[in-house]
């Protein structure tokens, strides 16, 4: 399996998760790899229930004391609700419209939750969090949770799953930027950039993801603005002669005197109109700074 492979390759993906990636514009293990993250969750921090405080994205360790779930009568939706304790206090919890939460979960088991605390009636409380058994590695809490764009039928944890098992079984992920140029540019190797991607322990991975993927971005926008200039040097063009009498006829004609910028500006024009090559050249500057007459000196 290689970067140019079908998603197919990857074990488990059928044809109905197949078309769900399609809808993301994911056909290849490159694009799927290259699907990075919008924003990340941090839920690193491990706190005791009494030290929580409203808007914390936190990781709590407790125990399940009560949990069930009822039916909402106003919106006919369903609502597991469970009491989660440690050593300190009590965290009420609630999951909406994730009735299968009561089947994985049940008093005196030991868990981890991960999630945004809020202040309501009631005391602080967490909302629809994730949670895992306290028992056993942790793949979704007290960890930093990457965040993705989705499409309907395909959650975080299918996407993340179906990109861990491309990452794990590509054969190589070459680096097109030579070793010496990521030296001087302090970045790390492409297949290191993606693995901290969608894999970060830390907030500092993240951003040695982001400086590698962005330099490649704008990489390749250079690149291809050079191409551009040496495909233009390649073409011919007529050479437009200027007329010096008619030029500074028109100059002492206005009622107001060139700035040193302006006369620089014509001038460069003027010499790229003599070229037998096409000008590429923008002319910029801040509204009422004088492009008019400098682009009308360059029609006389």
């Amino acid at each position: 399996m290689d970067l140019t492979s079908s998603v197919r390759k990857i074990k488990g993906i059928g044809e109905k998760t197949e078309q769900k990636l399609n809808r993301l514009d994911i056909e290849t293990i490159r694009d799927l790899l290259m699907h990075t993250p919008y924003r990340y969750e941090d839920y690193t921090q491990l706190k005791k229930i009494k030290n929580l405080r409203e808007d914390d994205r936190v990781t709590v360790k407790g125990e399940v004391e009560i949990i069930k779930n009822k039916r909402s009568r106003k919106k006919n939706m369903m609502i597991t609700e469970a009491v989660v304790a440690d050593d300190t206090d009590q965290l009420r919890v609630v999951w909406f419209s994730q009735p299968y939460v009561k089947k994985k979960l049940d008093t005196g088991d030991n868990i981890y939750l991960s999630g945004k605390i809020r202040h309501d009636n009631f005391g602080l409380e967490m909302i629809n969090p994730k949670f895992e058994q306290a028992e056993g590695n942790r793949e979704y809490t007290n960890k930093i949770i990457p965040v993705y764009h989705l499409t309907e039928g395909l959650s975080e944890k299918k996407l993340t799953s179906v990109i861990k098992k491309a990452f794990d079984n590509i054969k190589d992920i070459n680096d097109w930027i030579p070793n010496e140029v990521r030296e001087q540019a302090s970045i790390i190797s492409l297949k290191e950039a993606i693995e901290l991607a969608h894999f970060p322990e830390q907030s500092s991975e993240i951003k040695k993801s982001q400086k590698r993927l962005k330099f490649d971005e704008l990489f390749l926008l250079q690149l291809k603005g050079e191409a551009k200039r040496r495909q233009i040097k390649s073409e011919t063009a007529p050479k437009i002669d200027f007329y010096p009498e008619k030029t500074r006829e028109f100059v002492e004609s206005l009622p107001f005197q060139l700035t040193k910028d302006q006369k620089i500006a014509a001038w460069e024009i003027l010499q790229d109109l003599k070229q037998d090559v096409p000008m590429n050249r923008l002319l910029e500057g801040d509204v009422g700074s004088g492009k008019t007459v400098v682009a009308t000196l360059a029609f006389l």
